[in-house]
């Protein structure tokens, strides 16, 4: 078989966008100076490392001599370069979200979110190319874990809001099946891996419908006899299109469907190809369904095992809900999304300022008036809109309780809501668990969530590297945990034996370090009495599967993967917070 090439032009392009946009952030005096300097810095030493990369993706002849050998030196050269890629790749987009953190001008604002978007974008990219290596040399094999598929669909959306950064098109998630947000959404299967088949079908569905809208059909077929849920996972759009040959050439490696879409579009033809592959190393397939003009269909067709020891979220509150949303499809979604939740018969939907207004005077009327109204900024007239209809409700309508959905580019905002009385502001397409919050009465601000998402943990962060420590610090401690740092494992068993194994809840491990390595580490720390049963997490650039087994193996509960990802990276240490003190009885 001939060996395969990759044209290097795309990848430069990519990474000289990012180096750009960091370049343009330099003369903008701020106090995230440090972080964009380090963020630039770091650029330009990354630059040659995809070249390692690509070189992983020749293959060889089949007739090449001792080609066990060969795939084991592949395998050990992969894991490295996914390591040395991570490292720097963790920095650039660490320090970009700490700046985005901190007090920025509007201009400074936008050029951080294109610089964090081309850094995501990149690592993707990078990850793509490393997986398709593995593929090719048969070194990459699927992780059964469980799994919730309310977090993989929430996580997916999370990573294309950025690209969906023009609002004439509606990303839109639609759940017909209401079991899929209780016990038979609680699954087993790799998390990971679908999740990023699911990005590339946002993605690509995104970059190619210029107008209309992008659906998300989370579904299923009845549970088999082997106790397996058949997901059917479509994203649906409403753009160019495909002929049957475009089709037919949809899944070849580095082709690109049309190449005058890819020098329109941009993509390098790889992520469809992948996506389809991975699929099938999991047991399920890809079903493309596309006319020209009329937009196309991609259906994820993958049965998982239940879990059936998973916790199921419980049942939210009863309110009484009004949905205001010029898109038909959003609007619909959104009110079968409170009926699966629990809410039929106790909500409605409008489509503009004035049918929202007579809907509000109506309930009052009738003496049951509305607790929530979920107003999408974007709401057209007749009648009032955007911040005079706001404006108006909190004169006619104090009780009421507003949370805005903001549109694409507007996840931070629209910060004029804020001072009008909007209680939550809310990305869009909404999803599950910001709906649960507000039927809940929990609270709706992301950044006072944020704030307190890991308060009262106490963690030992083991790490060499100054800028990681940094990093892993600053998202820490701004949410609330309480930090400790140890350079490297020798430290880190020094530190647990002086303090006691009741110290600490947590320690993150980093896994290459000086004087005491990660693996070792924890090995010798737990032959120490009392700390057989102290959390160890893995905090690393090393993320291969044999990798995260291999810490386990060591005698770690865990692993996350850099670069670190804070949504992520907070849902997996919420479960090792210590339980709040119960309340003192009351005085007989």
């Amino acid at each position: 078989m001939p060996q395969r090439t990759f044209s290097l032009g795309l990848l430069w392009l990519a990474l000289a966008a990012l180096l750009g946009l960091l370049a343009l952030l330099l003369p903008l005096r701020t106090e995230a100076g440090s972080a964009i300097d380090a963020a630039l810095t770091l650029t330009v030493l990354l630059l040659p490392l995809p070249v390692m990369c690509l070189l992983a993706l020749r293959r060889r002849p089949a007739n090449a001599p001792d080609r066990r050998a060969g795939g084991d030196a592949r395998a050990r050269f992969l894991a490295q370069v996914g390591h040395e890629l991570r490292t720097p790749m963790n920095t650039i987009m660490g320090m970009t979200q700490l700046a985005l953190q901190t007090s920025l001008t509007a201009e400074q604002r936008t050029l951080l979110n294109k610089a964090d978007a081309a850094s995501r974008n990149l690592f993707s990219l990078l990850n793509d190319l490393l997986d398709a290596a593995r593929l090719a040399s048969g070194h990459l094999q699927p992780e059964v874990q469980p799994l919730r598929l309310e977090d993989i669909i929430a996580q997916a959306v999370a990573s294309v809001r950025p690209l969906h950064g023009h609002a004439d098109v509606a990303l839109v998630c639609d759940w017909p099946d209401a079991s899929l947000l209780s016990e038979r959404g609680q699954l087993r299967g790799d998390a990971m891996r679908l999740q990023q088949v699911l990005v590339h079908l946002l993605s690509n569905a995104i970059k190619f419908t210029p107008a209309g809208q992008v659906l998300l059909r989370v579904a299923a077929q009845p549970t088999d006899a082997q106790g397996r849920v058949p997901l059917r996972l479509t994203v649906q759009d409403t753009g160019v299109g495909m002929s049957a040959e475009q089709v037919a050439g949809l899944f070849h490696e580095f082709r690109p469907g049309d190449i005058e879409h890819h020098r329109r579009h941009g993509g390098t033809g790889l992520g469809l190809a992948l996506a389809r592959r991975l699929l099938e190393l999991m047991g399920g397939s890809l079903v493309v369904q596309s006319q020209p003009g009329q937009g196309s269909s991609f259906e994820i067709q993958l049965a998982l095992p239940l879990d059936s020891g998973a916790a199921v979220p419980p049942p939210p509150k009863q309110r009484h809900m009004l949905v205001a949303h010029p898109h038909a499809a959003s609007r619909e979604s959104t009110l079968q999304l409170l009926r699966h939740l629990g809410l039929p018969g106790s909500m409605a939907g409008t489509p503009d300022g004035a049918a929202t207004l007579a809907a509000l005077t109506e309930a009052r009327q009738a003496g049951r008036p509305f607790d929530w109204l979920l107003l999408a900024w974007s709401l057209p007239g007749p009648g009032p809109s955007g911040a005079e209809l706001l404006a108006l409700l909190r004169r006619e309508h104090p009780a009421l309780r507003i949370a805005v959905l903001c549109p694409p580019g507007l996840e931070n905002g629209p910060l004029q809501a804020r001072g009008l009385g909007a209680r939550a502001l809310c990305p869009e397409p909404l999803l599950p668990a910001d709906l649960r919050r507000l039927l809940d009465g929990s609270s709706t601000d992301r950044a006072a969530l944020d704030a307190q998402a890991l308060a009262g943990l106490r963690v030992l962060l083991v790490e060499d590297h100054p800028v990681n420590q940094e990093i892993a610090l600053r998202l820490l401690a701004g949410r609330g945990a309480e930090v400790e740092v140890a350079a490297n494992g020798q430290d880190c068993l020094d530190r647990l034996q002086a303090r006691g194994p009741a110290a600490y809840d947590l320690v993150l491990m980093d896994l290459e370090m000086p004087v005491l390595d990660g693996l070792s580490t924890t090995r010798q720390l737990r032959r120490l009495p009392g700390f057989e049963t102290l959390p160890v997490l893995a905090m690393t650039a090393h993320a291969l599967a044999e990798e995260r087994a291999e810490c386990l193996a060591a005698g770690m509960q865990g692993h996350i993967a850099k670069p670190l990802d804070p949504p992520r990276l907070v849902h997996e240490l919420q479960r090792y917070r210590p339980a709040p003190p119960a309340a003192a009885a009351p005085p007989v």
